[in-house]
C-alpha cells in the first residue's frame, strides 16, 4: 500500500518538526529573463539544497508575495527551486500598450485566447507571442515527470476559495472531491492533482480539494497543466494576511511532497510534460509567427463570466496587491 496513504496527524507533526530545525544557510540566488514580444519578464531563481528530486516551488502572480519570507526560510533548510516573477508590477503581466495576459492562463491556447477577449484584447500575433513566452517558461523550469509542483497563491476574504468548488459554485465542474474543514476559513485551502495526495491532506485536518483532471475546463491554468500531464501539483491558496496559515500548510505539503510516493497505477505521470489536447502549449512547440491583423478591440469593458469576481484586495501593511480570480 502506498506509505501516504497512513499519513496521519502524528506523521505530518514529526514531518513539521524536522523541517523546523534551524539553519542559517542561504537559498543559492539566481534568474533568468524571456522575451515577451517586444519587451521581457525578469524572474528570479532560488535554490535550496542540491537534489535530484527537488521539488519547483512557483509563483506566477507578482503581487501575490505574502508566502515569501516562508518559502526563503524552507528553502535555507532543505531542498527545493523557488521561481517567480521578478519584474515590477501587480496580478497581470503587461503587453506594453496592446493589454495584459494574466500569467497563470497561458498554458494552453485556449486560456490565452479566453483571458485577452475577457479582460484585455485578441489578436492572433498576440496570442502567439504568449504562446512562445509559455513554452520557454515551461522549459526553464523544467517540469519533468516524477516532479512535485508546489504553487503559491493568496487571495481576498469572500472571494475565489474553497467554496468555489462545491456543487453550485464557479469552480465545481473543476472539482472531483472536496473536503471542508468548518472550523478552519474557506479561503485557506490546497489544491491538487492527485487522489494520494488529496486522501493524506483531509487526514491530517485541511482544506483540501481534488481538481478533476479530465473534465476541468481548460483555462490555462498551471493546475490543469499538471493534471493533464501526470504531475504532483499542489496550489498553497491563502488569503492575505493569514502567513502563519499558509507556512504550516506550506511545510505541510512539503513534508509530503519530499516523501516521492510510488504514484498508483491510475495516475501514472506521462513519461515528459506534454499535456493538454485542446490546443494546449507544448514543450518543444514552436509557434508560427504571423504578421498580426488589426487588433480586435472589444466594443467596452466586458464583465467577467457569472459567478467570477475580480476584486480589489485588502492591503496589509507593506503590500499593495491586485488580486482577483485566482483558479490555480
Amino acid at each position: 500500500m502506498n506509505p501516504i496513504h497512513n499519513v496521519s496527524r502524528a506523521v505530518i507533526a514529526c514531518a513539521l518538526l524536522a523541517l523546523a530545525r534551524p539553519n542559517t544557510a542561504r537559498a543559492a540566488e539566481s534568474g533568468f529573463e524571456i522575451p515577451l514580444g517586444k519587451s521581457k519578464v525578469e524572474f528570479f531563481s532560488e535554490s535550496g539544497k542540491p537534489s535530484a528530486a527537488s521539488p519547483l516551488l512557483i509563483s506566477l502572480h507578482r503581487n501575490e508575495n505574502a508566502s515569501f519570507a516562508a518559502v526563503r526560510d524552507l528553502l535555507r533548510e532543505n531542498p527545493g527551486r523557488f521561481v517567480g516573477i521578478k519584474t515590477p508590477g501587480g496580478r497581470r503581466l503587461m503587453l506594453e500598450g496592446r493589454g495584459s495576459i494574466d500569467p497563470n492562463r497561458i498554458f494552453s491556447k485556449a486560456g490565452i485566447e479566453a483571458d485577452l477577449r475577457t479582460f484585455s484584447f485578441y489578436s492572433p500575433g498576440i496570442a502567439d507571442e504568449i504562446g512562445k513566452f509559455s513554452v520557454a517558461l515551461l522549459d526553464k523550469v523544467d517540469l519533468k515527470s516524477g516532479i512535485k509542483v508546489i504553487a503559491l497563491h493568496n487571495n481576498t476574504d469572500g472571494g475565489y476559495s474553497l467554496t468555489s468548488y462545491q456543487k453550485g459554485g464557479s469552480e465545481s465542474e473543476a472539482a472531483a472531491e472536496v473536503n471542508l474543514v468548518p472550523s478552519l476559513d474557506p479561503d485557506d485551502f490546497i489544491l491538487v492533482t492527485t487522489s494520494h495526495s488529496f486522501k493524506a491532506l483531509k487526514e491530517a485536518g485541511f482544506n483540501v480539494v481534488l481538481q478533476d483532471n479530465k473534465n476541468a475546463p481548460d483555462d490555462g491554468s498551471l493546475s490543469v497543466y499538471c493534471g493533464k500531464a501526470g504531475l504532483d501539483y499542489f496550489n498553497i491558496e491563502a488569503e492575505f494576511g493569514h502567513t502563519e496559515t499558509q507556512t504550516k500548510m506550506l511545510r505541510t505539503v512539503y513534508a509530503l511532497g519530499s516523501r516521492n510516493p510510488a504514484t498508483p497505477p491510475s495516475e501514472a505521470p506521462a513519461p515528459v510534460a506534454k499535456p493538454i489536447e485542446s490546443g494546449a502549449v507544448k514543450l518543444g512547440d514552436r509557434p508560427m509567427n504571423p504578421t498580426p491583423p488589426e487588433m480586435e478591440e472589444l466594443p467596452g469593458k466586458r464583465l467577467p463570466k457569472p459567478g467570477i469576481r475580480i476584486l480589489e484586495p485588502r492591503k496589509p501593511a507593506g503590500q499593495t496587491p491586485e488580486a482577483g480570480r485566482d483558479r490555480p
